[in-house]
């Protein structure tokens, strides 16, 4: 809603964080910024700024180090397939998809176990 509430979510998120406007997908309408540059003037300041007028508002997240992006899909509740997407650099470039409700792309087993068993995806 406000620059400043921008630059107090980045700090709180360890000072590096991603911005994304409201209808930002597949790395458009994204920016990674850190301290310096969400400081008055930086580039960060001035993306956040645009965005803002633009949308009403900015998203903040902490930057994460991804090992792998799934998707499932549903149709009617039930559980038809998991994609995989492919975004080096926050850009995406493929997504696989699968038609088992198991992932393109093999899961360790403690991580299927959360996403697909405990979490009951």
């Amino acid at each position: 809603r406000s620059v400043e509430e921008v630059r107090a979510a980045a700090v709180a998120c360890g000072g590096r964080a991603v911005l994304k406007r409201e209808w930002s997908c597949s790395g458009m309408g994204v920016r990674v910024c850190d301290a310096a540059s969400l400081a008055p003037g930086g580039a960060g300041e001035r993306w956040a700024r645009a965005a803002l007028r633009r949308d009403g508002v900015v998203t903040v997240e902490p930057v994460l180090d991804l090992l792998a992006e799934y998707s499932a899909e549903w149709i009617d509740g039930e559980l038809c397939g998991v994609s995989r997407f492919e975004a080096p650099h926050m850009r995406w470039s493929a997504t696989l998809l699968d038609q088992e409700p198991r992932p393109a792309a093999p899961l360790e087993e403690e991580l299927f176990e959360f996403v697909f068993r405990r979490r009951a995806v």
